[in-house]
């Protein structure tokens, strides 16, 4: 699967003028400590949607895919969790599929597009709605920072999911997400303003635009390549 991935980024990037991602600059403490602290209240928010989900459909006993009751402990699933899959799946959307575009691209619509992506070739509402609102911070910090940040933070919030289980830290985790969401809210014209700055770009944003890079054939072939996307169980 990721070589055919590979091959077709390789071909799909000959047709588009595509440079360098967009410059970087460094992360400081508060910024990073920020943006851990908002991977915490992601698990929270996505926690709450797949619950509803779960309960609409009467599932609410289920075991949710992609948590560690439903992969298991076992040290070589641990490894992959925490270490191989985050660097590979960031090389892959946030590195070869963010590079698709170029600085003068609309940085929110190959956030937005890459992050689509990655929540569904999860195969699985559960892990499509959180793996896409995590894609959307991961983009940005490998936009503004670099793909080395994303792959921490991915790595970090797959950690925090083993740490949380071995630990039993989930109502401390809950208390965590509730304040660090109170915080955003509570700063949220800040915190908006600061977004905005950040993720300027010299094409203003498209929905169209956006819409149509869902079109690519490269992409059809993509998502028929990996054993586990189905719209099936999506729906």
């Amino acid at each position: 699967t990721l070589v055919i991935i590979f091959l077709l980024y390789l071909h799909q990037k000959r047709y588009i003028n595509s440079v360098n991602i967009w410059p970087k600059r460094k992360m400081d403490f508060f910024t990073f400590f920020f943006i851990f602290a908002l991977n915490i209240a992601k698990g929270f928010v996505s926690g709450i949607i797949i619950f509803l989900i779960n309960t609409f459909r009467g599932a609410e006993d289920v075991v949710i895919p992609g948590s560690v009751q439903d992969i298991g402990t076992e040290l070589y699933i641990i490894l992959i969790a925490i270490l191989i899959g985050p660097i590979t799946e960031e090389l892959i959307f946030r590195g070869a599929g963010l590079s698709l575009f170029n600085k003068r691209d609309n940085k929110l619509e190959a956030i937005i597009f890459t992050s689509t992506i990655f929540g569904l070739m999860h195969g699985n509402y559960a892990q499509a709605i959180n793996a896409t609102i995590s894609g959307l911070i991961y983009g940005y910090v490998a936009i503004e920072f670099g793909i080395v940040y994303s792959i921490l933070f991915h790595m970090l919030n797959n950690a925090m999911v083993y740490l949380e289980y071995f630990l039993d830290l989930d109502n401390l985790l809950t208390a965590l997400s509730i304040l660090v969401l109170f915080i955003c809210y509570w700063f949220r014209e800040e915190f908006i303003e600061l977004i905005k700055t950040n993720l300027k770009s010299e094409t203003e944003f498209s929905v169209k635009r956006l819409l149509s890079y869902f079109l690519y054939p490269s992409l059809t072939l993509i998502f028929l390549s990996h054993h586990s996307f189905s719209f099936y169980v999506l729906l």
